[in-house]
């Protein structure tokens, strides 16, 4: 029995209704791999996870020592999940850096979580050159938070008490259009 390709119809396409080609088939998972890739960094309709002790994992600095973010219990913590690809992330960065600046002499603990994979070293450390980031940045090249804090998005912001319950989520990039969060960064502090 012969197979035959099956007919595709996109509304808008010359080639509608004609048998895709391999070459046409790669121009659409090409657009498929972009729209998972914009989905990646953008915000869902419900952050969750608010009132929850954060998950501890282990991650790594920039030296490669592994750090416990449990270790940072006993302090408010800002901590924020990002990727050098992310374009929503380099939008944040200088409003996390103002942040920092603002409320690190406070008592704040502001830490960046790059999700960048392996061998991204060289491309992290020009992030932070760029951006002028003074804040802590560790690596979890594994995108182990991303599963354990059931992180469906990039950027992804969480406002930790000294207990190291999730007190805020935010997901997609944070601004000084969302009024709560400096709230809840205030409140964290008293």
């Amino acid at each position: 029995m012969l197979l035959r390709h099956p007919r595709v119809l996109i509304p808008g396409d010359a080639g509608a209704g004609n048998p895709r080609t391999p070459a046409s088939r790669g121009t659409s998972i090409v657009a498929l791999g972009l729209a998972v890739l914009g989905l990646a960094c953008s915000a869902p309709d419900q952050p969750s996870g608010r009132g929850i002790s954060a998950p501890d994992i282990k991650v790594l600095s920039l030296s490669g020592d592994t750090v416990h973010l449990a270790s940072l219990r006993g302090t408010p913590v800002l901590l924020n999940l990002w990727a050098t690809w992310c374009e929503p992330c380099k939008e944040e960065t200088p409003y996390l850096e103002s942040v920092a600046q603002k409320y690190a002499p406070q008592g704040l603990e502001v830490v960046g979580l790059s999700q960048d994979a392996r061998g991204s070293d060289e491309a992290i450390a020009a992030f932070v050159k760029q951006y002028g980031v003074s804040y802590t940045i560790l690596r979890d090249p594994d995108m182990i938070a991303m599963e354990r804090y059931a992180i469906v998005g990039l950027p992804t912001t969480l406002l930790l008490d000294r207990e190291g319950i999730i007190r805020y989520v935010t997901i997609g990039a944070v601004s000084t259009r969302d009024p709560g969060f400096e709230m809840t960064i205030k409140a964290l502090l008293q």
